[in-house]
């Protein structure tokens, strides 16, 4: 299946299953069958079949409309003049039955291509998975001050102040986004209206999309060489999340793995800690840290 030129779109899916079971000389014919999805690229997921029931062996058929597929497995890519793509899938077993379910691949509306902060700040959006992304890390003010040199990090921390800073307190390191304590992410909202700050649950749900967490850092993180140092091992960037390593600052003022970590809160907390989800350069995984809320990690937003 062909596409053209597509701004990068992630591929949301509702089942909707028609399930049928032909009778022959069976009537106990009870074929089921579950399909798992994951992201390979922008526009592009893989449907995997698992049937269940029956006799086997199973032979499959896939009707992709101009494309017929006789395998457990296919991918899909978006159709440049249709939301929507409906495929067949054909189940049949050594009796005979015969088991139909049907695949309805819809793109979702994530509101437009860029969404833009309460600064003016814009940032490109991405559908992952069931989910809309902003597809770089906030650098939004949010009427809270800039608290960049040691000793007013650390009295705002110490006093559950809500504070940013610049990763290694330099404005030149903006296109990294802005580094904020966990007092600033539950102060405000940081998000523009309709967005906010993702639960661990949320972020669990992006990463099960890309493949789970074995492989999900991979494609999270961006190619460029000026966000990661060497050998940022596995970043491809097929999800167009486009993580960026900016690394995190401590409750006492110390700058920790710039370029070597992306590190992101959660909306998850619990009374001294909040979640963070981490990326590494040096690896496809990604790890659910509890981290103190008076540390600085960087933030993205999904959409509500």
């Amino acid at each position: 299946m062909k596409t053209g030129n597509l701004t990068p779109l992630l591929i949301v899916f509702y089942l909707v299953i028609t399930g049928s079971c032909r009778e022959k000389d069976n009537p106990s014919c009870l074929i089921t069958a579950d399909i798992s999805i994951t992201d390979i690229d922008s526009i592009t997921k893989k449907l995997s079949c698992t049937p269940a029931g029956g006799i086997e062996p199973y032979t499959y058929e896939w009707d992709a409309g101009s494309n017929t597929y006789l395998s457990s497995e296919i991918t899909v890519s978006k159709n440049p003049n249709s939301d929507t793509v409906t495929v067949y899938l054909f189940i049949r077993d050594a009796t005979d039955c015969v088991f139909l379910k049907t695949v309805h691949v819809v793109w979702p509306d994530c509101g437009g291509s860029t969404v833009t902060d309460s600064d003016g700040n814009v940032y490109n959006v991405v559908s992952i998975g069931s989910q809309c992304w902003m597809a770089s890390n906030l650098k939004v003010s949010a009427g809270l001050s800039e608290f960049g040199d040691d000793v007013a990090w650390e009295t705002a921390a110490g006093a559950g102040t809500p504070a940013w800073c610049w990763p290694l307190n330099s404005s030149g390191n903006s296109a990294f986004g802005k580094m904020y304590n966990w007092y600033a992410v539950e102060s405000v909202n940081l998000c523009p209206a309709g967005w906010h700050i993702p639960t661990k649950a949320e972020w669990e749900t992006l990463v099960t999309a890309l493949g789970g967490d074995q492989v999900a850092g991979g494609k999270m993180k961006t190619q460029d060489a000026y966000y990661w140092d060497s050998p940022n091992t596995g970043a491809t960037n097929s999800s167009g999340f486009s993580a960026a390593g900016a690394g995190g600052r401590s409750n006492q003022s110390l700058f920790e793995a710039f370029r070597l970590n992306g590190i992101y809160w959660s909306a998850t907390s619990t009374q001294h800690t909040a979640t963070v989800i981490y990326l590494s350069y040096s690896t496809t995984t990604t790890l659910y840290w509890e981290r103190t809320k008076q540390a600085g990690y960087s933030c993205r937003c999904v959409k509500d």
